[in-house]
C-alpha cells in the first residue's frame, strides 16, 4: 500500500509539473535546459516516475511555482488532505 501511495503522489506532482510547464509555454526541452537537466528526466518526472527533492525544488523555482504550493496540490489531488 505504501509504494501505491508514493506512485500516487509521484504521479500527480509529475501532472501538476507539467501543467505548469505548459502554462508557461514551455516545451520538456526548454526546462531543461533552465533546470540543467535532460529533457528525459523531465519526461520521467512528469511520468510520474519518482524523483529528488533537489530536482523538484529546481523545476519549482524554474517555473516560478512555490513548492509548499506544488506539495499541497498534491497532496489534496491524492486525498491526503
Amino acid at each position: 500500500m505504501k509504494n501505491c501511495r508514493r506512485f500516487e503522489l509521484s504521479f500527480h506532482l509529475g501532472a501538476l509539473l507539467r501543467g505548469c510547464r505548459e502554462a508557461k509555454g514551455l516545451t520538456q526541452e526548454d526546462l531543461a535546459e533552465k533546470v540543467g537537466v535532460t529533457r528525459e528526466a523531465i519526461s520521467m518526472v512528469e511520468g510520474g516516475k519518482r524523483c529528488r527533492l533537489e530536482t523538484v525544488w529546481d523545476l519549482s523555482q524554474a517555473l516560478d511555482v512555490r513548492l509548499s504550493d506544488l506539495i499541497r496540490k498534491t497532496e489534496s489531488l491524492a486525498g491526503m488532505e
